[in-house]
């Protein structure tokens, strides 16, 4: 009957004349897919062996965080969602804000203010607006919540000479920036926690900011969330030229055989360029660094940008920080929006743990 509800609010592909039957066929088959995604998620300690998450734990997100919407940007018509985003933030009551940083450059944000003494900032992959992540309002419902776009949203930004000259070093470092920014003014205001919820591009950022941080004595995160988080810009390289479908198929790839193979014979030279002239920032040697900064990641078995043998140098590299990681069967950057309520669920527990998940969450 749970299945039911949820397929008979979500499937938006069911027309309003479509039969009950239908309904019932469509719960059958959604019945059968997440249950064998249920046998999918593993939950991964350090010390400790891999496991798969409890099944209780998937039916109690099921049962207490069921009513969390998929986000709604997850759509073909990106124009019109961040439309639709926008009001909507309107409506919840979140203030647009405007923060400059070091360098005196501005950026915008929304901060959704709830009362609540702990505060999620949330960043989203390249090259996201910041009206695309607005599900972490729902995700995080009893939290208050700011939503920032990074300076690469500004008209001409990569029109600069700087970030013509040298793009991918000036587009970290000046991100790392506005990270700083944001965190400066959410210590400003008090809060008893700030955790960092980062998504691909904006997960490693949050790493790199909050290591640098620390080394500074700065404003920091007290805990981060790293969904699809990537290594390296050359692993980014190595993915695809394997794939070179990953370009415009974000996260899926599916290039024909043939591309594979005419690819494959020109990995070396042109891995060995990319190697050159790709700035080396990896993000597995900053986590070495971070001091007492607990971590819980979320990754896609299935995900072809970051592939599991890169998320495993990531897990490796946090193993001196309390971390828990959940591996799901999805692709990459796509956990919020295939399973909102068990990704809603363990984020909150992981932020202030119940007594049923300490042991998961013994931080």
């Amino acid at each position: 009957m749970f299945i039911l509800k949820i397929v008979s609010k979500n499937a938006g592909f069911v027309k309003r004349e479509s039969t009950h039957m239908t309904l019932r066929i469509v719960a059958t088959i959604y019945l059968i897919v997440s249950t064998c995604h249920a046998h999918d998620y593993t939950i991964k300690r350090h010390g400790s062996c891999d496991a798969p998450l409890p099944q209780s734990v998937i039916e109690y997100a099921q049962n207490h965080y069921g009513h969390v919407p998929r986000n709604p940007c997850c759509t073909n018509n990106i124009r019109l969602s961040l439309s639709k985003a926008r009001t909507e933030l309107i409506k919840l009551g979140a203030q647009k804000i405007t923060l400059e940083t070091a360098d005196k450059c501005a950026i915008e944000a929304y901060h959704l203010k709830r009362g609540s003494p702990t505060l999620v900032i949330t960043a989203g992959g390249f090259p996201t607006n910041k009206e695309v992540m607005i599900n972490a309002t729902a995700l995080f419902e009893h939290c208050d919540v700011i939503l920032f776009d990074f300076r690469w949203a500004q008209p001409n930004y990569f029109h600069r000479q700087q970030t013509i000259l040298h793009p991918f070093t000036t587009i970290i470092l000046d991100c790392t920036k506005d990270v700083a920014a944001i965190l400066a003014y959410a210590h400003q205001h008090g809060y008893k926690r700030v955790i960092g919820h980062g998504v691909c591009f904006g997960a490693g950022l949050f790493v790199l900011a909050q290591r640098q941080a620390q080394k500074d004595g700065t404003a920091c995160f007290d805990k981060l969330i790293l969904d699809s988080c990537w290594l390296s810009l050359d692993a980014f390289a190595d993915a695809i030229i394997k794939d070179p479908y990953l370009l415009w198929r974000w996260g899926k790839g599916g290039a024909p055989l043939v591309l594979k193979i005419l690819t494959r014979i020109c990995y070396l030279p042109v891995y060995g360029l990319c190697w050159l002239t790709l700035p080396a920032i990896d993000i597995g040697d900053t986590l070495k660094q971070l001091r007492d900064t607990p971590i819980l990641f979320l990754h896609g078995s299935d995900d072809k940008l970051v592939p599991l043998d890169k998320f495993n140098r990531l897990w490796i590299c946090a193993s001196h920080v309390p971390s828990t990681a959940l591996v799901t069967p999805f692709e990459h950057s796509k956990n919020d929006k295939n399973m909102p309520a068990l990704y809603a669920y363990l984020a909150n527990q992981f932020i202030e743990p119940e007594k049923d998940l300490q042991e998961l969450f013994a931080f």
